[in-house]
């Protein structure tokens, strides 16, 4: 059986009027990085379903630290 995870984070924010994927966690970082973070932790394959190049830049800068905290 094959798991993957994955971050739906494409949303308009039409009713909060701010993108919530890009909010500050209480834990730090944003809720999309915390989410992303949890998952990596997991150590199963992620795909992130968005409409925004903020939540692109931020994963592939997440994806690149993740990768070198990995190999030293």
């Amino acid at each position: 059986m094959h798991v993957a995870g994955f971050v739906l984070a494409g949303g308009r924010s039409s009713r909060m009027g701010r993108d919530k994927a890009l909010l500050p966690h209480p834990h730090g970082g944003t809720w999309l990085e915390q989410s992303v973070r949890r998952l990596a932790a997991l150590e199963l394959p992620i795909t992130l379903l968005s409409r925004h190049e903020a939540h692109l830049a931020l994963a592939t800068r997440l994806a690149e630290a993740l990768r070198a905290a990995d190999r030293g």
